[in-house]
């Protein structure tokens, strides 16, 4: 493989003297190493044109399957019930879009994480857009919490988060309705 000189998951220029990148902490390899099977996991460009808007259009062709095809054949428990089958799916591309916007905060030095990128950036985003940054606040709360730089892992931890709570409220709120 040969070495390029931006990381392959941030994008930050890489230090050929280390073994790993300074902003996200991703090992590279040399020509002579064997890369393991996951790391294509890390490409960002993967993550950006595959995995993220595979998962967005997944969760919306079921949307639509569901909804306005086949909504007539489910009665009202079957529909929550599967419920979670589009809304992971959207959930994960959504935080995973974002995470990846926040890493430039990151490699630019704007932030040390993804988490307080998100601070910097929700602020002014509500600044200048003040009913729809409040609305983007609520729905990406969890990128508060966030003290990583790994954008997978923040979309997985940000769709589980609120995963728990459409359970929550399917669960305890919606039968009292």
């Amino acid at each position: 493989m040969k070495m390029t000189t931006n990381c392959i998951n941030c994008g930050a220029p890489l230090d050929p003297t280390l073994k790993q990148c300074h902003y996200c902490g991703s090992k590279y390899f040399t020509q002579n190493e064997t890369i393991p099977w996951n790391y294509f996991l890390k490409s960002r460009k993967i993550r950006t044109h595959a995995i993220y808007p595979l998962l967005l259009l997944i969760g919306v062709c079921l949307v639509i399957f569901i909804y306005g095809i086949t909504f007539d054949h489910f009665s009202e428990t079957t529909l929550i019930q599967i419920t979670p089958l589009w809304f992971f799916p959207i959930v994960f591309g959504t935080f995973g879009f974002t995470a990846e916007k926040m890493l430039h905060y990151v490699v630019a030095g704007e932030a040390p994480t993804i988490g307080e990128a998100y601070k910097k950036w929700i602020k002014t985003f509500v600044s200048k857009h003040l009913f729809i940054g409040l609305l983007v606040s609520i729905l990406l709360f969890p990128f508060s919490f966030f003290k990583n730089n790994y954008p997978l892992l923040i979309a997985f931890l940000g769709s589980a988060i609120w995963g728990i709570l459409l359970l929550i409220f399917f669960n305890g709120i919606f039968p009292s309705l």
